[in-house]
């Protein structure tokens, strides 16, 4: 399970064109980390100026950015400008982030632009994309969320259902601020965040970005809040995350989120199960045996389902689930996390004649004597 935080994806555009995959930093194996958006190409000749104009403010620096920008609040096209500008500024620079948001007053003077501009759709987009980058300064998201940023972001959905930008901007937002704080994740969920997230990702099923800051806001927002965790699951949110994993089966960055984002959820909730969600895993898992966040989570709900519900168990043996875990096993010999919890379902199922042939047949008896060997010296927790 776990938290993790992002950064805007506004970074260096400010056309409205197809957007690429994030691309995410290296984390830990709880998922902890920050990730950043790169840059996306402009395709309109309009687009090209405004980036022109964009590149202009930031060689001016944060300074003389905000400065224009508390001198033209009545202006909505300049405070997309600057707030583009800002993004690019600080985008993987927490010293500058720091500077915005504390020492020049940027949140503040960001927060009243939003205010101020609530129905202009690109001020919305970039302004909020401007908080989300901030935050990845505890300071700045602490600020942030005593100015309920959350409530701008669910606000500015709301506004403009149509509008992918501002979703994925309002998504993240609400990821960052829910980062570490229970008392954020309450809020957003008791005041309509979840249901807006989930109207985002079902509105927009074919965009990766917003797919993957979906499956990011809803991991966090349900992390360690049992109300949360109901909740997203009675909304529809299970099939949802699903659904962006069955949909977009080669991206692994949304196969990260949305398989953690099922762990927070399902494994504390009282949801059944389809037989086709063990596919969909076993699916990820072939496709990804490299990627050790989704061995190892996408495991843990398959061992959940096969041993909740015997339909799910059938569909595991018919799909030959054994092959895909043994083989994500001999992948990562040396990681734990996958180690044990794959041992674990192994365990489970060794009881089951037809599981445990397959476990004979696939060569799972020589690799947990092997994974004995190696935890001798290393601690009994694989070995029970």
């Amino acid at each position: 399970g776990g938290e993790v935080m992002m950064g805007s994806f506004s970074s260096r555009g400010m056309s409205s064109g197809t957007r690429p995959s994030v691309v995410l930093h290296p984390r830990n194996l709880d998922g902890r980390g920050l990730g950043v958006s790169p840059g996306r190409g402009l395709r309109s000749e309009h687009g090209t100026v405004l980036n022109v104009m964009v590149e202009d403010l930031v060689r001016e620096g944060p300074e003389r950015v905000v400065d224009r920008m508390s001198k033209s609040l009545d202006d909505p096209k300049l405070q997309a400008l600057c707030c583009q500008a800002l993004i690019n500024l600080s985008s993987n620079n927490t010293v500058v982030q720091g500077l915005i948001g504390q020492q020049l007053g940027g949140i503040h003077l960001v927060v009243r632009s939003i205010v101020q501009h609530l129905n202009e759709e690109k001020v919305q987009e970039k302004g909020i994309g401007v908080l989300c980058s901030l935050t990845l300064v505890p300071s700045n998201r602490s600020l942030i969320g005593s100015l309920h940023g959350e409530k701008l972001a669910m606000e500015a959905m709301k506004r403009f259902p149509e509008s992918p930008g501002v979703a994925v901007e309002s998504s993240t937002l609400m990821a960052n601020v829910a980062f570490g704080s229970r008392g954020n994740k309450i809020w957003i969920g008791r005041n309509g965040g979840i249901l807006a997230i989930l109207k985002a990702m079902q509105d927009f099923p074919d965009h990766r970005t917003l797919q993957m800051r979906g499956c990011l806001a809803l991991r966090n927002i349900a992390w360690g809040v049992e109300d949360n965790q109901a909740m997203v699951s009675s909304l529809g949110g299970v099939v949802l995350l699903y659904r962006a994993i069955e949909n977009h089966v080669s991206d692994s960055s949304i196969i990260e989120q949305s398989s953690v984002a099922l762990c927070n959820v399902v494994l504390s909730t009282e949801n059944e199960s389809s037989p086709g969600d063990v596919t969909i895993l076993l699916s990820a898992m072939d496709l990804h045996r490299g990627n050790s966040i989704i061995q190892e989570h996408c495991v843990v709900l398959i061992d959940h389902m096969v041993g909740r519900q015997n339909v799910c168990q059938q569909e595991f043996l018919k799909a030959f689930g054994i092959k895909t875990i043994i083989e994500g096993m001999k992948v990562h010999s040396e990681n734990r996390g996958v180690l044990l919890k794959a041992s674990r379902l192994l365990k489970r199922l060794a009881g089951v004649p037809e599981f445990r042939n397959q476990i004979f047949d696939y060569g799972g008896i020589e690799l947990l004597a092997d994974i004995l060997c190696l935890t001798l010296n290393g601690g009994s927790e694989i070995i029970h």
